[in-house]
């Protein structure tokens, strides 16, 4: 559920949103495309969000990195993969630092008013959690309770309600999801708010045993984002991720990482 607060949407208003220093990229229809640099699929991405994007050894994978490669393959493009912060992400795209952001983007009808969004391509939802060895039985025994998220997200945008509510006790905000789940580990949280495809992977992985004690009743899928005098990448994006879909390529990608195939037609 990463979604940049209010400040990045009003600085989509206020940055120039014509592109910049662009060249024309052919694909395989024959057709032009605007990217930033000749041949090259830009893209903008924060890389400690496992199991969408994340390094090891240095290097990026994840299930967003293997879409985006996969999308840049169709469109006949090298992909590059521009690695920045997830609260300045949308900044970097209307300053033309990269084409498109991959990056766990959740859709909303707010940012599909100011930006070239793609449909959906994973289904996802926030959750909240705790370890399995608290004394928290559900989410209405959070009023004494520390929430730890991760900056710039819809879970930081629902647990400060919350906060302001007096539904939790305090939202402590970290700068990367990783950073979240070691204040939970250690006490410095009670719970992490998270997205689910996000908890899934921790509660498989890092070796804790965890509890889900709410899940929102909307769902919050996961998009691809361009500046939105750009629909002409977009659509050629769009395109190729359904090629891509047809062929069974996302289906074997969302297997590899979350044991099932979630994701979406791209409508």
């Amino acid at each position: 559920m990463k979604k940049p607060l209010l400040t990045l949407t009003l600085l989509a208003m206020l940055t120039g949103l014509t592109a910049c220093g662009a060249t024309e990229t052919p694909v395989k229809e024959d057709s032009k495309l605007t990217t930033i640099t000749d041949g090259t699929l830009k893209i903008g991405m924060e890389m400690s969000y496992a199991p969408m994007e994340y390094k090891e050894n240095g290097n990026p994978i994840g299930f967003d990195v293997e879409m985006a490669e996969a999308i840049a393959k169709e469109l006949n493009l090298t992909p590059e993969f521009v690695e920045t912060d997830f609260y300045s992400i949308f900044g970097g795209l209307n300053e033309d630092e990269y084409d498109v952001i991959i990056s766990a983007i959740s859709y909303n009808a707010d940012r599909d008013s100011f930006y070239a969004l793609t449909g959906n391509y994973l289904d996802n939802k926030p959750i909240l959690i705790a370890k399995s060895d608290s004394a928290i039985a559900d989410a209405t025994m959070m009023t004494d309770k520390v929430v730890a998220v991760s900056s710039g997200t819809t879970s930081e945008e629902y647990m400060k309600s919350y906060e302001t509510a007096t539904i939790v006790k305090q939202c402590d905000v970290y700068e990367t999801i990783d950073e979240a789940f070691d204040a939970l580990t250690s006490g410095k949280a009670d719970l992490v708010c998270t997205d689910a495809v996000i908890a899934n992977y921790f509660m498989n992985n890092d070796g804790n045993s965890y509890d889900i004690l709410w899940e929102a009743d909307e769902e919050e899928p996961f998009c691809i984002a361009l500046k939105d005098t750009n629909t002409a990448l977009r659509d050629a994006v769009q395109k190729a991720y359904k090629s891509l879909k047809s062929d069974g390529t996302m289906k074997s990608l969302s297997e590899k990482y979350f044991g099932e195939d979630l994701t979406l037609d791209m409508e």
